[in-house]
């Protein structure tokens, strides 16, 4: 009652593994036994498997190589065997796996006991990865940007071809070297002190930030570039990855951009200035305008008075009246330099109601000192 308790325990064990297992004859190669996983698996039912033999879930060209791996374990040559192979499933699928073979002893008979992993989701992690690699490999190659890796003492691991063209070096010339070998003098050591201070304080200082900074080439000329360094932790330490960027086009570019503007800031000014000249110009015209008209008035009326004294028996009234007339252009004059100062002061324009009648009145006025000198 114990055996089979035991047995009964263990074969729950064995059906609960996560791998196939299957026992096979030493001499006929018949199945004796399959786990729950293994049936599951190939697609066949126990009883199925009791009839087949692992070279019924074998394709042919897996079958010599498992028939000499076998007479390797039956000559006693090994104990053990592993290896990889293709299963076929009872509806004609493929999948890989790996193979553990041992000779042992079932049910007082020599037989072999086969461990199978199934190795689809390995297989397709490690394809994924091999993908993600190649995607990698070819952003690293073909990117635009510099792309160099260096080590926690800052010198060059590995370096992408666009570091080679950019900088002039090839790949044996700058591997093992210094980071500081493709910055000018003046920036010297800079990177070591900025690793140095990161892995002593944790600080970041040039670590994960962008800043511009001057490249030098392998020719001694130097270039405005754009660096940028992350950091890398492994089991390994930490190293880090730099990426460069050529901005020699974008600081030509803001150059002549900076150009442009101090060009169209000097135009404006010049267009300002000649603004105010015509502007002065037209204003002076306008001025001399307004106060002719007056000063043209005060001639001809002191022209008339003249004239009105000459005469061998002056008329006081109209005398008093001309000289009435000279009184108000010269007043009409200065308010136009009145008016003209207050423009100057930037006083605010102010707006009032004007007689209709007495700004005609007005206009006959400047017009009538010719009309009197007429008369006379």
């Amino acid at each position: 009652m114990e055996n089979d308790n035991r047995a009964s325990v263990f074969d729950k064990i064995v059906d609960d593994l996560l791998n196939e297992l299957y026992v096979f004859e030493k001499k006929t190669l018949r199945f004796l036994y399959a786990n729950k996983r293994a049936c599951e698996n190939a697609g066949y039912t126990f009883s199925e498997l009791l009839r087949l033999t692992p070279l019924d879930i074998l394709p042919e060209n897996n079958i010599s190589k498992f028939e000499s791996l076998l007479l390797l374990l039956k000559n006693g040559e090994k104990e053990k065997v592993e290896f990889e192979a293709i299963h076929r499933r009872e509806d004609g699928s493929l999948y890989p796996v790996e193979v553990h073979i041992q000779l042992t002893e079932y049910q007082s008979n020599d037989a072999f006991v086969a461990v199978v992993l199934d190795l689809t989701e390995h297989k397709l992690s490690y394809q994924r990865l091999q993908e993600n690699e190649q995607r990698l490999a070819a952003i690293f190659n073909n990117a635009v940007e510099c792309i160099i890796n260096i080590d926690s003492q800052g010198l060059i691991t590995d370096l992408n071809p666009a570091t080679e063209q950019t900088f002039g070096y090839s790949e044996k010339e700058i591997i093992g070297k210094n980071i500081s070998m493709l910055m000018p003098a003046p920036p010297d050591g800079e990177h070591d002190d900025d690793l140095s201070h990161y892995l002593s304080t944790g600080r970041k200082t040039m670590i994960d930030r962008g800043r511009e900074v001057f490249g030098l080439r392998k020719d001694g000329s130097t270039f405005p570039i754009e660096l940028s360094v992350g950091k890398i932790t492994t089991d390994k330490g930490h190293s880090f990855t730099g990426i460069i960027r050529d901005i020699s086009e974008r600081k030509q570019a803001e150059e002549e951009l900076r150009q442009h503007e101090e060009e169209k800031r000097q135009n404006q000014e010049r267009f300002d200035r000649l603004s105010r000249v015509s502007a002065v110009g037209e204003l002076a015209a306008n001025i001399a305008h307004e106060i002719n008209q007056p000063l043209a008035a005060i001639g001809t009326y002191a022209e008339i008075a003249n004239r009105t004294l000459n005469n061998e028996q002056p008329d006081i009234l109209d005398l008093q009246s001309i000289l009435n007339k000279i009184n108000e252009q010269t007043q009409r004059a200065s308010k136009v330099i009145h008016r003209l100062r207050s423009l100057i002061n930037k006083h605010e324009v102010q707006r009032e109601p004007v007689d209709i009648n007495e700004l005609i009145r007005n206009i006959i006025n400047i017009s009538s000192p010719k009309s009197y000198s007429r008369k006379i």
